[in-house]
């Protein structure tokens, strides 16, 4: 997979959380977020829960604000790739592809 497919892919996945920066949210800190989410969705399951129980520890998202991401990821984002697509991002991520 070429790398100008690799940022479209990423920004269709990211789009859904610019709601979040409409909200109020920093620009910044929304970016990583979804960098996050991108990584933890090629990781799969185990790093995806991992990731939200960090964020759940951490303490510094409310819990309501933190259920909306959990939805918006899980309804909106991950649905912006097919199985293959996910399957040919991680092979270009962790197989050097």
């Amino acid at each position: 997979m070429k790398q100008e497919e690799i940022r479209k892919h990423f920004a269709e996945f990211a789009a859904p959380l610019t709601s979040f920066v409409a909200l109020g949210s920093d620009k910044e800190s929304v970016e990583q977020l979804a960098r996050n989410l991108w990584a933890a969705m090629l990781g799969g399951e185990e790093v995806e829960q991992q990731l939200w129980s960090a964020l759940e520890e951490n303490g510094q998202i409310d819990t309501s604000i933190l259920d909306l991401v959990k939805r918006c990821y899980d309804e909106d984002m991950k649905p912006t790739l097919s199985q293959d697509q996910l399957m040919e991002l991680r092979q270009h991520y962790f197989r050097g592809g």
